[in-house]
C-alpha cells in the first residue's frame, strides 16, 4: 500500500529546490510560496506552513496534525486541507448547538485538537477528546423568570410595546436612551426596577421594530423604515438577547460522530 509518507517523499524528490535558502525542501503549492514547504525531517516528512509543521507523516502510515493553535484560521485551514491525504480534512461542524472544529477521516469524524494522530487507515491512535455542547443555565433562566414576574416587567411589556415609537428605538443609538445595552448583568435590568425601570421603554422599542429599506420610485433614493413587530415576536427577540450570556459550553460523552 502506498502511504501518505511515500507520496510526500515522491513529491519532495520531484519538486525539490536545488539551491537557495530552501535547498532540500519542496514547495507544496506554487514555487513562489516559500512559506508553505515540504521538508524531510529524517524520521518523518513534514508539511510546514510559516513556522509550524502542521502535518507530520511517518513511514508506517501514521499522520499527525498540529497547527500550534492556528487550525481555526482560514489560511491555515485552507493550506492544511490542501496538503492532507484525500480522505482527511479539517472543518467546522455544528453539533449540539455548538460550532466546533473537527477532523474527518475515512474512519470517522473527531473533535480536533493539536497533536491528534491517525494510523494508515484513518483510525485515531491518540486519546480522543469529547465534542462540546452549548447549553443554557437553567438556574439563571429560573432566576430571570422569577424577576420578570416579581418586579412587573412581564406585566408592563405589552403596555410599553403599544406606546413605543420607531424614532426612539433606533435614531437615538449612542444616546442615554440606549444605556440599557451596556448594563453588565442583564438580569439587573429586571431585578432592580428602582434603578433601571427608566430603560424599559427604549429597550422594548428597540426590539419591537425591524428595519427595512424602501426605494422611492420617483427619486430612486432609499430610506430606512421600521416595521413594528407583533408583541410575541418582539418579546422573543428581547428574551433571546437577555439569555445570550446564560449559555455555557460543556463537554459531552460523544467522541465520534458519523460523517
Amino acid at each position: 500500500m502506498t502511504t501518505y509518507y511515500t507520496k510526500l517523499k515522491f513529491h519532495l524528490e520531484r519538486h525539490m529546490f536545488k539551491r537557495g535558502r530552501n535547498k532540500g525542501s519542496a514547495p507544496m503549492g506554487r514555487r513562489g510560496k516559500t512559506h508553505y514547504l515540504l521538508i524531510d525531517r529524517g524520521t518523518h516528512m513534514a508539511v510546514r506552513f510559516h513556522n509550524t509543521d502542521i502535518i507530520r507523516a511517518y513511514p508506517d502510515g501514521k499522520v499527525m496534525v498540529d497547527c500550534n493553535g492556528w487550525a481555526d484560521r482560514i489560511t491555515t485551514k485552507t493550506h492544511l486541507n490542501d496538503a492532507l491525504p484525500q480522505s482527511m480534512w479539517v472543518g467546522s461542524t455544528k453539533f449540539m448547538s455548538e460550532s466546533q472544529l473537527c477532523i474527518t477521516t475515512q474512519a470517522g469524524r473527531y473533535y480536533y485538537y493539536d497533536g491528534i494522530t491517525f494510523d494508515a487507515d484513518g483510525k485515531p491512535t491518540t486519546e480522543l477528546r469529547p465534542f462540546k455542547a452549548r447549553r443554557i443555565d437553567k438556574d439563571e433562566v429560573a432566576e430571570l423568570n422569577q424577576a420578570l414576574d416579581e418586579y412587573g416587567f412581564k406585566e408592563m411589556f405589552k403596555v410599553l410595546w403599544g406606546a413605543c415609537e420607531y424614532d426612539e428605538s433606533h435614531t437615538m443609538i449612542g444616546t442615554n436612551n440606549h444605556d440599557w445595552r451596556w448594563v453588565r448583568n442583564k438580569l439587573d435590568l429586571f431585578e432592580l426596577p428602582d434603578v433601571h425601570a427608566d430603560k424599559w421603554r427604549p429597550m422594548v422599542a428597540y426590539f419591537a421594530f425591524e428595519d427595512r429599506w424602501i426605494r422611492d420610485p420617483q427619486t430612486g433614493n432609499h430610506r430606512k423604515v421600521g416595521d413594528k413587530l407583533d408583541p410575541s415576536t418582539a418579546w422573543s427577540n428581547l428574551m433571546r438577547w437577555v439569555k445570550k450570556d446564560m449559555y455555557r459550553t460543556i463537554e459531552t460523552e460523544v467522541y465520534e460522530i458519523s460523517k
